[in-house]
């Protein structure tokens, strides 16, 4: 990519819609389809395409603020409070080597390995990840068929948009990433269905006993847009709407 290429990958002030976005077959149709909640407009014109494609990791989040509105990268992208750990995560990774070997006969190389049974091409996994139909129409079962492909584990979230018996459909190997409510009946019914679609794990997730502060959601006064719900969920616990600036729906939640 370019540098007055990446000059351009800017927010329209107004509207916080990129200028252009990468190609991806069925994403503008989606695009001018989708109602972004939060106070934001709909979107009314295509996007034209980059045809680089991302070198390195960062530049796929070079590419994600370009292509998705303010509101919606700020959820994906930021974290709590002063974000901290963000920073912290990236530079405790930053501090990991490659320890090479030579001349020691790496003719076949093998990344592969066994992991609770089942055979993964590499030491990889898709973490859980709540509404990635914001990001792209085929969310979660378009992030599980790419693990499929490359043979490593996907993890689903409890909140994703694309219910648990779908995401199945992609086959390989699948976890299920486990919140356990108050209503402990929504937390049986949760892994008596992962179980009855063939999901191999549940990973519960301790950490979260409430919604850290989420500052940048509660500046863009983040909800869950419309049209999308939480599809392992019923009733009101499958949507967060749009609410008033200086609050976020989702800590509402």
């Amino acid at each position: 990519m370019k540098r007055e290429d990446r000059k351009r990958l800017v927010h329209d002030e107004v509207t916080s819609f990129p200028r252009f976005a990468f190609r991806s077959k069925g994403y503008i149709s989606w695009r001018r389809r989708a109602t972004i909640g939060g106070g934001m407009a709909e979107t009314t014109r295509p996007a034209a395409a980059v045809d680089a494609p991302p070198v390195r990791a960062e530049d796929f989040e070079v590419a994600a603020r370009a292509i998705l509105p303010k509101a919606i990268y700020d959820y994906f992208a930021g974290g709590a409070e002063d974000e901290a750990a963000i920073a912290g995560n990236r530079e405790a990774f930053a501090r990991w080597r490659f320890r090479y070997h030579v001349l020691t006969g790496a003719s076949e190389p093998d990344l592969g390995l066994e992991l609770f049974g089942r055979r993964l091409a590499m030491p990889v996994h898709l973490a859980a990840a709540a509404t990635q139909k914001m990001a792209h129409p085929q969310g979660e079962l378009g992030a599980a068929t790419a693990a499929t492909a490359a043979g490593v584990v996907y993890c689903l979230s409890t909140l994703s948009t694309t219910s648990l018996e779908e995401v199945a459909t992609a086959q390989g190997v699948r976890w299920f990433q486990l919140y356990v409510f108050k209503d402990r009946g929504i937390t049986t019914e949760l892994v008596d269905r992962a179980e009855a679609a063939g999901y191999q794990a549940i990973v519960l997730t301790v950490d979260t006993p409430m919604l850290g502060r989420r500052e940048r959601d509660f500046r863009n006064a983040f909800g869950m847009p419309a049209g999308f719900l939480y599809e392992n969920l019923v009733g009101p616990l499958a949507r967060t709407g749009p609410v008033d600036v200086g609050q976020s729906a989702l800590a509402e939640y």
